[in-house]
């Protein structure tokens, strides 16, 4: 069974590989790459699940952008008819029931009115650091 903790241990498996810091600066590093790790999984799965939505449509000779797609709870088994090619099978089937799970709702709820509470709701819209700027910080 996939989770969240599997990709991101992988993610800092690999992470590892790339960066080296002096073993003083050792905990807040991983402390950082964690927080950033959580985050890009947690947008790779939002983008993965507007991915199915936009193929179900495709599928059906329907158009659907991100912002139809936004908006737009299918089912399980919708979910499942529209795979994407480069995730697993058992991935896919793992995807299809979190998609569909109370839990994911509620925290999706929560973070559509997190959203919406911001007067800027263009916040988090700055960017991010480049290669060489996470490289120093890192080092």
């Amino acid at each position: 069974m996939y989770t969240y903790l599997t990709v991101l241990l992988g993610l800092v498996l690999h992470m590892q590989k790339l960066f080296t810091v002096q073993l003083r600066h050792r905990v807040p590093a991983d402390k950082i790459l964690e927080a950033y790790l959580v985050r890009r999984v947690s947008n790779m799965v939002y983008q993965l699940r507007l991915e199915a939505v936009k193929m179900y449509f495709h599928l059906r000779d329907e158009t659907c952008d991100d912002t139809r797609a936004r908006t737009i709870e299918l089912t399980e088994e919708q979910y499942l008819t529209c795979r994407l090619e480069w995730c697993s099978k058992s991935a896919w089937a793992w995807f299809c029931k979190y998609w569909t799970s109370d839990e994911y709702k509620r925290k999706r709820k929560i973070a559509q009115d997190c959203c919406m509470s911001s007067e800027d709701n263009a916040q988090n819209r700055g960017g991010s650091r480049n290669f060489s700027e996470t490289q120093q910080l890192l080092v």
